[in-house]
């Protein structure tokens, strides 16, 4: 476990590799905003040990985002994930009908960014996807 609190965890996969972000209840936005920062601070720090280490997000937990949650992961949190290397951010998603429709809708946003991303229902999948995604 790299890190761990009471609204989310992360640990490194190595086999993908990847970090993989937990979210293990509904987040507030702000808990969001601060959960993609712990992220992003991460991934700094593990760059040396893993240079191409892509993201694996479980928000099954998390719920359906409002559009300002999108807006400022594309705006504050993308530019500065691009920098450092990221290029492939796979998400597991709820189950839930409006959250999945949210989560369609952004990506849809970012489609055109150098960022690839794409939703899955299972974490298999979406390792999966990490592994073999060139």
């Amino acid at each position: 476990m790299l890190y761990e609190d009471e609204i989310v965890s992360f640990t490194v996969d190595k086999q993908v590799p990847c970090l993989v972000f937990t979210a293990k209840r509904l987040l507030e936005p702000e808990e969001a905003k601060s959960s993609l920062a712990k992220s992003q601070e991460l991934r700094v720090q593990l760059r040396s040990e893993y240079p191409y280490l892509n993201l694996l997000m479980d928000i099954r937990k998390a719920g359906a985002r409002e559009l300002a949650d999108f807006e400022y992961y594309i705006q504050e949190h993308m530019p500065k994930a691009y920098e450092s290397g990221l290029e492939k951010v796979a998400i597991v998603v709820p189950d839930d009908m409006y959250a999945l429709v949210t989560y369609e809708s952004f990506i849809g946003q970012v489609a055109d960014s150098p960022i690839r991303h794409e939703l899955f229902s299972t974490h298999a999948q979406a390792r999966e996807w990490l592994r073999d995604a060139g």
